[in-house]
């Protein structure tokens, strides 16, 4: 348990490496394009801020939260290192900070997902259902299909009795 734990903050401690690399080339390309309203994708199209990735940040304890700086207009979820709990900060347009929020969370494993594959044997089952429909040997009956049968035998019974 305590090596998952150590890989699991070694990849965050490289995702978040990542991601400041990236907001600091960001920040130093805004910084020496003046006339930038926002952040350029590749296509020099600008980028909402909204849209810049944001790092995930881990701080102790929730004065270690209300410490960080921010700006007017923005909202940040950091992640408490002692404890399993977030903190939400939001500051409005003119700069004033909402009250801060706290909220639980718990780490979960990612449920496996459904499979959709077939067996060797449900595969050789549907060639062989296929080849006899081909040659004419299909009978529902092999096949499981027995209701098929009696309804198309009670239908076939009653087009006799009407004539």
């Amino acid at each position: 348990m305590a090596t998952n734990y150590a890989q699991l903050v070694q990849q965050q401690l490289a995702d978040l490496q990542r991601q400041y690399a990236q907001l600091s080339a960001l920040q130093n390309q805004i910084a020496s394009d003046p006339n930038a309203g926002g952040a350029a994708n590749a296509t020099g199209h600008d980028v909402p801020s909204s849209e810049i990735p944001q790092p995930v940040l881990f701080v102790d304890g929730i004065e270690s939260a209300r410490s960080l700086p921010m700006r007017p207009n923005t909202t940040i979820v950091v992640f408490d290192k002692n404890e399993s709990v977030f903190y939400l900060r939001s500051k409005d347009a003119n700069g004033k900070e909402a009250p801060l929020k706290l909220g639980p969370f718990t780490l979960k494993d990612a449920p496996e997902p459904e499979s959709n594959t077939l067996t060797r044997k449900d595969l050789d089952d549907f060639k062989a259902e296929i080849k006899a429909m081909l040659t004419g040997g299909y009978t529902p009956e092999a096949n499981g299909s027995k209701r098929r049968k009696a309804e198309t035998s009670a239908a076939h019974n009653e087009t006799e009795a009407d004539e």
